[in-house]
């Protein structure tokens, strides 16, 4: 039986209610798009005669009643035959009429537009593991790495991983890799970045961890660098684990949203929950912040947060054209790691493991003044420029950012230096390099106040229980 969880409208998060162990979460239906896409055909579709299909399942019909609740023998299924998806088209689902709005909080936040001279996600391949990518929307590259996949097994008609019927995938995708547009001046992370559609669920009010776990490792399989996993489950499954931990053990970066449980009881989610465990050390966990720096009440904080990222009032992009506006949950804050793994992977030539970005990401996030890892915080805001600008990090070594309050008054020397400064420069290599550093976070600090915020600890909020 699949328990389905309230769709809520615009601008809120999650609903979590009557939720059953396997049922999948996803964010709203981004804002802009009237009950959402497509017309008959298959308009945006990467090339649909180059996705064949090997599986026994001729009909497109699956298992779309297991939620988890017994795990005894159980296999990936094959995804959908890719001759059921035919013409077959999401029903009322139309252009945004939003197209252009400011440059969003977001990208100015993180700086996006100081990036490209360092990487834009060239040769990387990023899973979208979700409720489909809808390539039609003219921001998003059609260019297919692998063939894409669904494992939505109980539709009266099959649609193709190409479209998205709720909008919740074409979201997640443009804040990856969304090339700027002539009009719009929203971008993605890594544009260069190429996206892998693995469509797991409808929308919000249906899906199964099954599923999830199958599309983990599918991508897993086919080309993905990075894996994003921006849908949840509110209890282990052990077909999930075992997707998760087949993937980092590949060398695939993981990275899943943290959930929107926080005013629901702050459930536990997983496969966040699975960063606790032996042998998902690479796990990446996100959380959310708001436009002002602190962590809205939605985001889930009873699972290990690595890091977190924006996740409420963003813009991006909705199926077939256009904007979404006014859009929340951990399920979007997630994208904007992803993206920067795909940065990270490109500049150091796919050389860091899983685990390597993931100490890479904790050791220049903007920490917030408290002890670290924080429960809502994890070890701070995604900083991308400190992340790939860093001073050659050892490619060999996955040290741990060590724990503690991370902002502390300066010291200064007791007196200046009495050498003549050009004496200093020739034979103080070392005490330059010493000082650079310094300076390199005095700047780092400078830089936040520019942007227009600065770390700081979350409204205090009332624990619920």
């Amino acid at each position: 039986m699949l328990v389905t969880p309230s769709l809520v409208g615009p601008g809120t998060t999650d609903a979590y209610a009557d939720v059953a162990r396997g049922t999948l979460q996803a964010a709203p239906t981004p804002t802009g798009t009237p009950d959402p896409t497509r017309t008959p055909g298959s308009d945006g579709a990467p090339n649909p005669t180059d996705t064949p299909r090997d599986s026994s399942d001729s009909t497109g019909s699956g298992d779309s009643t297991n939620t988890g609740d017994s795990n005894d023998a159980e296999e990936y299924p094959d995804p959908v035959n890719s001759s059921s998806y035919g013409g077959n088209s999401c029903r009322n689902q139309y252009p945004s009429s939003t197209r252009s709005t400011p440059t969003p909080w977001q990208q100015r936040r993180l700086v996006l537009d100081r990036l490209d001279s360092f990487a834009a996600g060239r040769q990387v391949t990023v899973a979208v593991v979700d409720t489909g990518v809808s390539f039609a929307n003219p921001q998003l590259d059609k260019t297919s790495v692998q063939p894409p996949a669904s494992y939505v097994f109980d539709e009266d008609a099959a649609i193709a991983p190409w479209q998205d019927c709720d909008g919740h995938g074409t979201m997640v995708a443009g804040i990856i890799a969304a090339k700027p547009g002539s009009d719009s001046a929203f971008r993605g992370v890594a544009p260069s970045a190429k996206i892998l559609s693995v469509r797991v669920q409808e929308g919000a009010k249906t899906g199964s961890a099954r599923s999830l776990a199958a599309g983990i490792h599918y991508a897993a399989d086919h080309g993905a660098d990075v894996i994003n996993v921006s849908v949840v489950t509110e209890s282990p499954y052990d077909l999930l684990g075992q997707a998760v931990r087949y993937a980092l053990d590949k060398g695939v970066v993981v990275v899943v949203a943290a959930g929107n449980t926080g005013t629901t009881g702050n459930t536990q989610t997983w496969p966040a929950e699975y960063a606790r465990q032996k042998g998902f050390e690479g796990l990446i966990v996100v959380g959310a912040v708001d436009e002002a720096g602190n962590v809205p009440t939605f985001s889930t904080t009873s699972v290990p947060i690595t890091v977190a990222a924006p996740g409420q009032n963003l813009t991006g992009l909705a199926p077939l054209s256009g904007l979404a506006t006014n859009q929340e949950g951990t399920s979007f804050a997630a994208p904007f790691v992803s993206g920067l793994a795909a940065l990270l992977l490109e500049k150091y030539d796919h050389r860091l493991t899983p685990l390597q970005v993931k100490r890479l990401l904790e050791s220049t996030a903007d920490h917030p003044g408290l002890d670290l890892p924080d429960q809502r915080f994890g070890w701070g805001v995604i900083n991308p420029y400190e992340a790939l600008t860093q001073l050659r990090p050892d490619l060999g070594a996955t040290p741990t950012p060590a724990p503690g309050a991370t902002i502390a008054p300066l010291t200064l020397p007791a007196a200046p230096d009495p050498l003549p400064r050009t004496i200093a420069l020739a034979a103080g290599g070392g005490a330059v390099g010493v000082a650079l550093l310094v300076l390199g976070g005095v700047a780092t600090y400078r830089r936040g106040r520019v942007r227009g915020w600065r770390p700081g600890q979350a409204r205090q909020e009332t624990p619920t229980t």
